[in-house]
């Protein structure tokens, strides 16, 4: 970085990247605000953060054993899989999957084993892009919580079709810890299978997310 020793250049210079001591100082100002703010009005306990923490890492799990099971059908290394898939999601990680599995004939019995194993976190995503991409706040049932995006419909504008359905974006702790345990046992069953099947193979590398 470039050393300003005339405090005029430097304040121009500063001036230009859309910096200077008044904006520094409100933008200091408000995110201390902020920060009281988020503090008087968080609704997630230690106990929400270490949950949803524990269900993000799951999916990352699940993510590198798809790469793995894949560098294990194309016979390849796992950095080279994990190269070309860097940019695809979950729901394209699983899809790039199935469909490989298809490519390469694999029994039906196996593809439907995995598309089963895989439909354990597949009932989440919503769940983990909301812990990434939302705050939350208390909702009207007890002791649950919900992403801070949902939208209140006003009632003469709801879908005809919309059935009596439970409201999957609200969510407890033990809600939440149930979705974990799930997760983890998932995973653990899935990699077993993979493994089984010969569809991993052991001597593979450590990935790279």
């Amino acid at each position: 970085m470039r050393i300003y020793r005339d405090k005029v250049a430097r304040r121009v210079a500063l001036q230009q990247l859309g910096i200077c001591p008044a904006n520094k100082a409100i933008a200091s100002h408000l995110r201390g605000k902020l920060t009281m703010n988020d503090t008087n009005q968080s609704v997630l306990t230690e106990r929400h953060i270490v949950l949803f923490g524990a269900i993000v890492q799951w999916f990352a799990r699940y993510e590198l054993t798809m790469k793995q099971a894949i560098a294990g059908v194309v016979g390849t290394e796992l950095s080279c899989v994990a190269i070309l898939m860097r940019g695809l999601d979950f729901a394209q990680k699983r899809a790039a999957l199935l469909d490989l599995l298809r490519d390469r004939s694999v029994p039906q019995d196996r593809w439907e084993r995995v598309f089963a194993y895989l439909s354990v976190p597949a009932c989440h995503i919503q769940l983990r892009d909301a812990i990434v991409h939302s705050t939350w706040i208390n909702c009207t049932e007890p002791r649950s919580i919900q992403p801070n995006w949902i939208l209140k419909r006003p009632p003469s504008i709801e879908p005809l079709y919309l059935s009596e359905t439970p409201d999957e974006t609200r969510y407890t702790l033990e809600g939440l810890g149930e979705i974990a345990a799930d997760l983890a046992d998932g995973h653990e069953r899935f990699l077993a299978y993979l493994i089984e099947a010969g569809l991993i193979r052991i001597q593979a590398n450590v990935a790279k997310s």
